[in-house]
């Protein structure tokens, strides 16, 4: 998908011979794509007043493999990055299929945001998502908490910024 969806264009991405076509735009701090397939998702990215310098992805829909799923959700998160952002949360509670590669893409960011000595906490409800980052060591590595104020604290305080 690229940057296009970064800089308000619709753009129409073809997954080839899967025969899905996926288009994605950008309203405000919305991004989301839409796929002939029925493929939906949205991330919506927003910081609270109290701690500006914590992005928070809401992520809504499917996290399948592919330009409508996974692909926009790497984009989105990696694009953070380069734009500077180095405290992330990335809310999956609202995501209603995961795949089985999207923890693996998620810590391929958190690779890029420690090496900039920040932090990537994940928030998922309980349940197989959870249960499955658990098993490939994924809270080994970092946070994953069930509620986004809990993250946000979190974030602050792990690199050292906490109000407190």
């Amino acid at each position: 998908m690229g940057r296009g969806a970064w800089c308000g264009e619709a753009v129409e991405v073809s997954a080839g011979s899967s025969g899905v076509v996926c288009f994605a735009g950008i309203d405000g701090r919305r991004i989301f794509a839409v796929g002939t397939g029925g493929i939906f998702l949205e991330t919506t990215t927003y910081s609270l007043e109290k701690h500006p310098e914590v992005v928070v992805v809401e992520v809504r829909g499917e996290v399948q493999q592919g330009p409508c799923g996974l692909d926009l959700l790497r984009d989105v998160l990696h694009g953070l990055v380069d734009d500077g952002a180095h405290r992330i949360v990335v809310d999956l509670r609202e995501a209603a299929e995961v795949d089985e590669r999207a923890p693996a893409e998620i810590l391929a960011v958190l690779g890029r945001v420690k090496m900039a000595d920040g932090e990537l906490i994940a928030v998922t409800a309980p349940g197989e998502l959870r249960d499955a980052m658990h098993k490939m060591g994924f809270d080994r590595l970092t946070m994953v908490l069930e509620d986004v104020e809990s993250a946000i604290e979190a974030a602050m305080h792990r690199t050292g910024e906490s109000d407190e």
